[in-house]
Formats: C-alpha cells, sequence, structure tokens
C-alpha cells in the first residue's frame, strides 16, 4: 500500500498542484507588483511637478532636467503597462519580455544616478529590490521563450 507521500511526483507540491504552476502564480504575482509600482511611479512623474516628487523621496528627480523625469516617467508608465495588459488580452504576450529589459535598463540607471549623484540609501535600497525582482521575472519569462 502506497502513502501519500509515495504518490506524489517529483515535480508535485504536498497538495498535489505542481511546482510549475505555484512558481507560475507567484511570478505573475511579481509581475503585477512591479507593473503596480512603476505605473504609479511612471504616472506620478508625468502628472505632478518636480519639487512635489522631491517631497517625496524621489531625489533622483532633483538633479535631472524636467524633460528626462517626464521621459521616464512616461517609459515606466508603458512598460507596466506592457507588462500585463498584453497577456490579460491574449495578444503580443512577447510584448512583456520586452517592457521587462526597458524596466531593467531604467533601474539600472536609477541605481547609477543613486549611488553617483544623489547618495539616497534608502531609495537605493529600494532600487537594488526592484531590480532583484524584475530580474527574477525576467528570468521566468525569458525561459518560457526558449
Amino acid at each position: 500500500m502506497r502513502t501519500g507521500r509515495e504518490n506524489l511526483g517529483a515535480s508535485e507540491g504536498i497538495s498535489g498542484q505542481p511546482l510549475t504552476e505555484l512558481r507560475n502564480a507567484l511570478v505573475w504575482f511579481l509581475e503585477a507588483s512591479i507593473a503596480v509600482v512603476f505605473g504609479l511611479s511612471g504616472f506620478l512623474k508625468i502628472s505632478k511637478p518636480i519639487e512635489y516628487l522631491g517631497s517625496l523621496g524621489m531625489d533622483s528627480v532633483t538633479v535631472l532636467p524636467e524633460w528626462a523625469v517626464r521621459i521616464v516617467g512616461t517609459v515606466e508608465l508603458l512598460s507596466a503597462s506592457a507588462l500585463l495588459v498584453p497577456a490579460m488580452l491574449g495578444v503580443l504576450v512577447s510584448l512583456a519580455p520586452s517592457a521587462i529589459i526597458v524596466l531593467l535598463a531604467v533601474e539600472g540607471f536609477a541605481i547609477i544616478l543613486e549611488l553617483a549623484v544623489v547618495h539616497g540609501d534608502y531609495a537605493l535600497t529600494m532600487n537594488i529590490a526592484l531590480l532583484g525582482c524584475l530580474a527574477v521575472v525576467a528570468w521566468h519569462r525569458l525561459q518560457a521563450i526558449r
């Protein structure tokens, strides 16, 4: 007679649900969280005055020209939309990995800016955490393409 544990395959969890489904759900949650963070950040950078953004703790926007802040905000907002909307609608699903790569570049630039000019510890920590989350999602999505 076999016990429940022996019936589970190597790729299944305790409840019998395949681990790949759980991993996909976690990646989707992480991707949605990233989209919300970058969507809100982009919206604020597009719609609010630079002084207001500086008072929110976005110190890096005070060293950039206003047009650059608006461009970064637009890129963040469009990339955040490209992470979720195509997959939800089932069209242009391959757009998500491209959006993630763009956001990786934006975060890399933000980290360099924080290190070179701003010297903000909290913002640097947040940018490194976001970069790590983006790297995990990028790795997973690019593996799915292969």
